[in-house]
């Protein structure tokens, strides 16, 4: 109460000493004739008596966030809003107890009104897609921000939703280096709202192509930490290490993936599908081949337990099958006889053994290409890519029936490959 006081006191002595140079502003803001008062005000400021009143500079910032404020007359003060931020910043520097009493005075609406107004401008132009407006008018909302929760008038020290439609605007309007400094802001504060997850895999994403490993490892942790149920974390880092060619790694990792939920359909397909491209597309040779393949057989068929209803399963089981029986008949085929002799006994039983094991393939891959067909064949009105993929399953099909010599079934597949075109 005693510094209430003493404040009004020195407002008084004040307002005696400089009233003449500011009245005739004051009328013109009563009268809310802000054009005439802008003039005013500056005409004061432009002299060496004004640009030291702190009042002048106060009252400058209400004049410039009402013209600012009014669509009619913003044109009149351009950036009005952080020129009045400016000014009422510079009337706190000159003289801070008689600015905050004055400010307190008015419900501090001089500055939450540009606050307000930058961040309701922004909003506007996020909506109409005006990525780089919406981010110069949510960044100087901020900035006022800061200043508002500084002097401890509101706010919060980090306003979380502001931060991150201005990291959300910057990143829109690829302004990458805005859009980290903003989001930085959410992750290093560790915010948890769901709502935030798009700034931790901004963060992520920008460290892993600029090859920032320690930062990329940091954010990619925390995210981890912040969202423990988020797949998003697991299947960057998965990524990370498929870029750097670690498939051991790659493969350790679906591993724990689905030690801890083996519900996990997605993940256990494409473990499966990335132990089939190392068995079958990558070009090094596996030691441990007949492994590999028997936990990719695994792997799908507890993908078909768990949806069955899914054809993806079916035909990278029936793949895997067809493959290693092109196998074995590549192997017999390469079985020939030296230059006018026979073969030897014992080649003619190898070339026998792997023809045999070559249509035992095709036997075990036949009934999950079927199962793969039949859901692909039943989709109703086909697009051009599941149409594409229906006859790729149907010539799997055709040529495997072919060489085990079922011709009824050659010609089944013959014609549903007409009927795919």
């Amino acid at each position: 109460m005693k510094r209430l006081f003493l404040l009004a006191l020195l407002a008084i002595s004040s307002f005696a000493i400089h009233a003449q140079d500011t009245k005739a502003v004051k009328k013109l803001l009563e009268a809310k004739d802000y054009a005439k008062a802008k003039d005013a005000i500056d005409q004061v400021l432009a002299t060496d008596k004004g640009a030291k009143d702190w009042e002048a500079w106060f009252l400058k910032g209400k004049i410039y966030g009402s013209l600012a404020a009014n669509e009619a007359t913003k044109s009149l003060v351009p950036d009005g809003r952080m020129v009045a931020f400016d000014a009422i910043k510079k009337a706190f520097e000159m003289n801070n107890p008689m600015a905050t009493l004055m400010l307190s005075q008015e419900g501090f609406k001089p500055v939450f009104g540009l606050y307000e107004g930058y961040y309701t401008e922004g909003s506007g132009f996020f909506n109409a897609e005006k990525y780089e407006d919406a981010f110069n008018s949510y960044k100087n909302a901020n900035t006022i921000g800061e200043y508002i929760n500084k002097n401890g008038w509101a706010l919060s020290a980090l306003d979380t939703s502001l931060v991150f439609m201005a990291g959300a605007s910057a990143n829109n309007a690829k302004k990458m280096e805005d859009a980290l400094f903003y989001y930085s802001k959410l992750a290093d504060a560790k915010v948890s709202a769901p709502d935030y997850l798009a700034a931790y895999k901004f963060i992520i994403y920008y460290y892993n192509e600029k090859k920032d490993d320690a930062n990329f490892h940091k954010y990619l942790d925390l995210g981890k930490q912040i969202y423990p149920k988020e797949k998003y974390f697991d299947e960057v880092e998965i990524e990370y290490l498929d870029k750097k060619g670690d498939k051991d790694a790659v493969l350790k990792k679906y591993e724990d993936i689905l030690a801890k939920d083996p519900s996990d359909y997605e993940n256990t397909f494409y473990y499966g599908a990335t132990l089939f491209n190392m068995v079958y597309k990558d070009d090094a040779k596996i030691a441990n081949k007949e492994e590999l393949i028997g936990k990719m057989e695994k792997a799908f068929a507890k993908c078909i337990e768990l949806k069955p209803e899914e054809m993806d399963a079916y035909l990278e089981l029936g793949k895997s099958h067809y493959n290693l029986a092109v196998e074995f008949k590549e192997k017999a085929d390469a079985i020939k006889p030296n230059p006018g002799k026979a073969l030897t006994p014992d080649d003619q039983a190898k070339k026998k053994d792997l023809q045999a094991k070559a249509e035992k393939k095709l036997n075990d891959a036949i009934p999950y290409l079927e199962k793969a067909f039949n859901i692909m064949d039943a989709i109703a009105d086909k697009k051009m890519g599941q149409k594409a993929k229906a006859r790729s399953i149907a010539m799997l099909l055709r040529d495997s029936y072919n060489f085990i010599n079922k011709l009824d079934k050659v010609k089944f597949y013959d014609a549903a490959l007409e009927r795919l075109k």
